[in-house]
């Protein structure tokens, strides 16, 4: 993020920390900027722009996975309210797996992951598809057995939260 943050502030851009937007601004011709608070200071503040690019993320805050409680769509509903049509909402959700102590959804982990059935059998297909067919009814097992040791540490690290 730090990077993200050094590079479009040296193309000029100016950042609004704790500034969320509110509402777009909207006319017959289209979008031509959005309006907002800042939350720290109550301020109101506008921007005016040839164009509007929605980097807000997508909607599942109620989900319970890891790091979702932010994605509450409200760039859908800015875009919707701007006159917007959304279409292929129904084919958006893609949720990944989580164990039953965690909600952590970063699925990387599991490329070093044997699966097994609950009768301690290998589940040879690997693929989310099949994966997630056995969901449905039964529950899957995994344990990290395919990582270096050096790659261990590096999970650990990276994603605490996992294990």
């Amino acid at each position: 993020m730090r990077l993200m943050r050094r590079t479009i502030q040296k193309a000029g851009v100016k950042i609004f920390d704790r500034s969320p937007a509110l509402e777009l601004l909207a006319d017959f011709s289209g979008v031509g900027g959005a309006i907002g608070v800042n939350l720290d200071t109550g301020e109101d503040w506008i921007v005016k722009a040839k164009s509007v690019v929605i980097a807000t993320g997508g909607c599942a805050f109620l989900s319970n996975a890891l790091g979702c409680n932010v994605l509450t769509g409200d760039g859908y509903l800015m875009a919707v309210e701007a006159g917007a049509d959304l279409s292929g909402m129904e084919f958006s959700n893609a949720y990944g797996f989580s164990t039953d102590f965690s909600s952590c959804t970063k699925n990387l982990l599991y490329h070093w992951a044997t699966f097994y059935n609950e009768d301690g059998s290998i589940i040879e297909k690997r693929d989310k598809r099949s994966l997630s067919k056995i969901l449905q009814v039964n529950p899957i097992y995994a344990k990290l057995d395919k990582a270096t040791e050096d790659i261990k540490v590096a999970m650990r690290y990276a994603q605490p939260n996992f294990f």
